[in-house]
């Protein structure tokens, strides 16, 4: 076995009808709580309803920001701070998807350190510790992870660059994972942010900082979604399934925390940096394809397992033909899910190309990757993502 490492501060509290708690675990946080949403909608209007009640049932004030929005961006996240700030809240409570949550993260950070939020990204200028407030994460998708993760991203819409603020006080105090809270996201969403869990798990599989001890979770997690999207997606009140899927996005997260994402997730973050419309699973699933068919002779083994996850008539192949047919299968499940879309499907500027790989090579991800790309290589990956067959 290789030497690892394993950390992660959060309590983790997994289950049905959990959320009744939440009242309970923002008090022992503090007395003051900023909720930080998106714009109430149908689906989520009683849900934020009912966490604020169990709040203040429990003697919290509680202040709503609902200004929360897909690929958060560094202004929003200050506007939040600000509240934050005016209100001297305590404890930040992020409920939500991944951008929810990330927002929240952020904000506890801008809340307490002078500046724009924007600055404190990727140790341009250094959190400290001691002075973010506690976030508690509840997830409302199966995906991101976010609810146990030391990161938080965001994008400034300035310089069309997405990038994430990291520090382990930026993992959530507790994170609440109610699968029932999932029950309600439609097929389109459970699709990308199930397919964002699968690649947190496999990129952290392939990962050079790999390790015996998270492959655990990998292999769990991968299996999960692998099983469990599909049946989500096609019906989305099927228990089973959302349970299984809500763990696989916890263990996801559990994994980049320790190892990371590799070349996949650097592309996506640049094309999201660039590119307006196109949420992060949908930008991974564009590029896995390419990504995968120029990768898979460099982990030769690691994407036989995955393939015989898929598939397990190919536990009679070798190695090498499973691996290969990991790619093919990969590019089945994402049709199966319906994620076979291409740049061009998304309306992606052939112009922003160039930007988009520059910006690639700003990103630690790509050198973890199993083969290291330079920037012909990315370019021409995202090239061959233009357009699908």
């Amino acid at each position: 076995m290789r030497n690892f490492n394993y950390y992660n501060p959060t309590r983790i509290q997994f289950g049905w009808a959990r959320i009744n708690e939440i009242g309970k675990i923002v008090k022992r946080n503090g007395k003051s709580c900023l909720l930080v949403t998106v714009k109430p909608f149908k689906a989520m209007e009683g849900l934020f309803t009912r966490v604020i009640k169990l709040c203040q049932e429990e003697g919290v004030e509680m202040i709503h920001y609902d200004g929360a929005i897909p690929e958060p961006t560094d202004e929003c996240v200050d506007i939040g701070s600000e509240i934050a700030i005016e209100n001297k809240v305590e404890v930040i409570l992020g409920v939500g998807g991944g951008s929810s949550i990330d927002t929240a993260k952020a904000i506890a950070v801008g809340a307490t350190h002078e500046g724009a939020v924007w600055d404190y990204r990727l140790g341009q200028k250094r959190i400290d510790s001691n002075k973010v407030l506690p976030i508690i994460a509840v997830p409302t998708t199966g995906g991101t992870g976010a609810e146990v993760t030391n990161m938080a991203v965001i994008k400034s819409s300035r310089d069309k660059t997405k990038s994430a603020l990291a520090n382990w006080n930026l993992t959530p105090s507790v994170a609440l994972v109610d699968p029932e809270l999932t029950l309600t996201v439609p097929p389109e969403i459970t699709a990308s942010t199930g397919f964002d869990a699968f690649t947190h798990s496999f990129e952290t599989y392939i990962n050079k900082n790999s390790s015996e001890f998270i492959d655990l979770y990998v292999l769990h997690a991968l299996t999960n979604v692998i099983k469990y999207l599909p049946i989500a997606i096609k019906d989305g009140s099927n228990k089973e399934a959302r349970e299984a899927l809500s763990f696989a996005a916890t263990l996801g997260g559990l994994c980049i925390s320790n190892i990371g994402t590799t070349l996949p997730h650097g592309i996506a973050m640049a094309l999201g940096g660039h590119a307006s419309g196109i949420n992060h699973g949908e930008a991974l699933a564009i590029l896995y394809p390419e990504v995968n068919r120029w990768t898979w002779r460099h982990a030769i083994k690691k994407y036989a397992v995955v393939g015989r996850l898929f598939n397990p008539a190919l536990e009679n192949s070798s190695d090498e033909n499973a691996a290969e047919d990991c790619c093919k299968e990969i590019e089945l499940f994402l049709k199966k899910i319906g994620l076979w879309i291409s740049l061009e499907d998304k309306v992606v500027s052939k112009d922003d190309i160039a930007a988009i790989a520059n910006d690639t090579l700003k990103l630690r991800n790509y050198t973890l990757h199993p083969k290291i790309a330079n920037f012909e290589e990315i370019s021409n990956l995202i090239e061959k993502s233009y357009r699908r067959d």
